[in-house]
């Protein structure tokens, strides 16, 4: 439960394990692992994040949209697949566009 109370809604994470972790090459590269947290279910444990787990919906032919079709939504995540950034960068020994030298 720790972990869950740690992550907030619009906080950058990684996602560190699952079928949407990032390729080894991408790995040093922020702008392709960090993400933003759409919402976080504490009771659930489940997080949902920006361009992370993205599924099509088929939507009803309705008034507004009499063809219907389809939409694609993010669905939620398990929250001990992310880390938080600062965390992440931390464990990796900084992050790569720091210069230390």
């Amino acid at each position: 439960m720790k972990q869950s109370k740690a992550i907030r809604r619009d906080s950058k994470v990684v996602i560190i394990s699952g079928s949407f972790k990032p390729d080894p090459e991408d790995r040093n590269d922020p702008g392709k692992i960090e993400h933003a947290v759409l919402a976080v279910d504490h009771l659930r444990d489940q997080v949902t994040v920006r361009g992370v787990n993205v599924r099509k919906i088929a939507r009803k032919p309705t008034q507004e949209n009499p063809q219907g079709g389809f939409d694609e939504r993010e669905c939620s995540i398990h929250i001990s697949n992310v880390m938080e950034v600062g965390r992440y960068w931390t464990k990796r020994g900084g992050r790569p566009d720091d210069d230390d030298e």
